[in-house]
């Protein structure tokens, strides 16, 4: 659940929340607080014993996904050094230095809330927060730490300045989910791609 602390409120009044935001580093705060975000939809796992963890159907079905997309999508058998596959993605959230690799399990994991926990109709996997509630406090917390990055229309895009992304990428990412075009999703990446090189050049 979101809540702005008075100290947050604090740098609103005074103009202290960053328009132009930096994309190379994304802080430990940050990856927390998406940990925290991954809890709120499937809950906790608890730990059993020394390797072992349980937690509700779905998040155990999350993780094992998380792990499997990442896995096939870099080309290798496992993910990190630890048995259990929370861990191994709860780690790599953590402890990953690579930018892009940290935006890749962001991305990863916030398409599953998005289009597989959408989708849910068995009550075992009812999440505990919406969807969308979930990918507005992502995006929240993105903004709050001045991290150029946002979550829409199933993807991760950067945002060098709020008006660029307002005025060019947010309509270009419309215009590409729209189905009157009969654009596949996985024909946008290499635009979205191109629009986020331009708008960082006129940035």
């Amino acid at each position: 659940m979101r809540y702005e602390l008075f100290s947050k409120r604090q740098k609103r009044i005074w103009g202290e929340v960053p328009d132009v935001y930096q994309c190379q580093v994304i802080p430990e705060e940050l990856r927390v607080q998406v940990f925290y975000i991954w809890q709120d939809v499937w809950g906790e796992m608890r730990k059993i014993s020394y390797d072992r963890f349980s937690g509700s159907a779905l998040a155990i079905e999350a993780y094992r996904w998380i792990d499997a997309t990442l896995r096939r999508e870099y080309g290798v058998l496992v993910l990190g050094q630890r048995n259990n596959l929370y861990e191994k993605v709860r780690n790599f959230l953590f402890r990953t230095e690579e930018t892009d690799k940290v935006i890749d399990i962001i991305e990863v994991s916030f398409r599953y809330i998005d289009q597989v926990v959408r989708d849910k109709r068995d009550a075992k996997f009812a999440p505990n927060i919406s969807p969308d509630d979930a990918i507005d406090e992502l995006n929240y917390q993105f903004r709050d730490h001045g991290v150029g990055y946002q979550y829409e229309s199933s993807l991760m895009t950067r945002v060098d300045s709020q008006f660029i992304h307002s005025e060019v990428v947010k309509p270009a990412l419309s215009f590409l989910s729209d189905p009157i075009y009969g654009v596949r999703m996985k024909n946008s990446y290499k635009l979205t791609t191109i629009i986020e090189r331009e708008t960082t050049r006129i940035a």
